[in-house]
This record gives C-alpha cells, structure tokens and sequence, in this order.
C-alpha cells in the first residue's frame, strides 16, 4: 500500500477511482490497486517480484502463468521473458534432454 502511494503512475490511477471520473479495469481495495483478481505491482517492487517468480526456475511459461494469477504491471511479460533469458541456470535447463 506504501509502495502504491509513492508511484506516480499508480497514484494518478488511484485518484481517478477515488474520483469516479471514469469505468476502469482497476479497483481500489484498501490503498492497493488490483486488475481483475492480480494486485497492480508498483515499479519499485517489481524487480522483489520478479525474483520471487524466478527463484525456483519454472520456465517462461510456467512463470508467466503464474503471475497472471497474481500480479500485473504493463510489460509484466517481457520482464519475465527478460529475465528467464538472462539466467544461466534455466538456460542450462532447457537445453538438457529429458531423463
């Protein structure tokens, strides 16, 4: 919630629900943004967010599905593809044949 009222881009969304101004796809629950059923994540955790998705090495798409549940931010699939690209170990992962 700390985190949503310092963003500036979530800030102006959550003076528009305040305000009534106009139909979102947003909803304002105690102070947090959410998008559907996924809590809007604020740029400065995002990065905390993306590692927690990647710890275990899931994979682009098991990684993608599971955000989708959870969380959004605009480009929220790029960043996983992102970062599942930059990492070595799922990269050896993927290139290993099955057992």
């Amino acid at each position: 919630q700390t985190e949503t009222e310092k963003d500036q881009d979530l800030a102006k969304i959550v003076k528009q629900l305040q305000n009534k101004t106009e139909d979102s796809e947003f909803t304002l629950v105690d102070g947090i943004i959410f998008r559907g059923e996924r809590i809007f994540i604020p740029h400065s955790l995002r990065s905390k967010i993306l590692k927690e998705l990647h710890e275990t090495h899931l994979g682009m798409t098991k990684m993608k599905q599971l955000s989708r549940r959870y969380v959004y931010w605009p480009g929220v699939d790029n960043d996983i593809e992102r970062v599942v690209r930059s990492c070595e170990q799922c990269a050896l992962t993927k290139s290993s044949p099955p057992k």
